[in-house]
């Protein structure tokens, strides 16, 4: 009996240092994220016509691809300020605006409607006019996109295709992305 006992112990020992390593490795990673988002400088509005040159911050996280999206969509609920303004919308992106925004270029074509409950946005946009205008409604609704996003993520993730992107791209000359081709070299989409 007293083997038993210790047996039992032993083994929820084992799995309190488990679960305590597993939480203070992902809460860091996702602050660290988060953290990270702050020193993006700029959030591309259709970069393949701008001729700007793409922030290396924000490409970094999309070349990151998938294995990144869990940790950018744990930053969605961040109302952060950042001093990077929202071209058409105004106001100033928030961390979990540009972790949004991140996603939608790691994974194009996400079926931004289904993020939202009841309608609450013009059906009729499914783009940055419709993310801003829901996520500003309500205090609640970025936990609801991220709640909504995660259960997309979760059931689609083994469903998405890499799509090669060979367009060509305007840039600065004095820019350090030197290929005129897509920064992540192309996206995820759904079969």
């Amino acid at each position: 009996m007293h083997y038993i006992c210790e047996k039992t112990m032993r083994k929820k020992i084992v799995i309190t240092v488990a679960v305590a390593l597993l939480f203070n490795y992902a809460l860091p990673q996702r602050c660290n994220v988060c953290a990270e988002i702050k020193h993006v400088l700029d959030v591309p509005y259709m970069p393949e016509l701008q001729g700007d040159c793409p922030d290396s911050v924000y490409w970094c996280f999309v070349r990151k691809g998938l294995d990144m999206v869990p940790s950018l969509i744990d930053c969605i609920n961040s109302t952060d300020s950042t001093q990077i303004m929202i071209p058409n919308w105004g106001g100033h992106y928030t961390v979990g605006d540009i972790a949004f925004a991140i996603i939608c270029d790691i994974i194009h074509d996400l079926p931004i409607q289904d993020f939202f409950l009841n309608g609450v946005v013009d059906e009729r946009d499914n783009g940055p006019i419709t993310y801003h205008s829901f996520v500003s409604s309500s205090e609640g609704n970025r936990r609801i996109l991220q709640r909504q996003l995660r259960r997309w993520y979760r059931k689609n993730r083994h469903c998405l295709i890499w799509i090669t992107d060979d367009s060509e791209w305007r840039t600065a000359d004095d820019c350090w992305w030197t290929t005129n081709k897509h920064p992540a070299g192309g996206y995820f989409k759904a079969k």
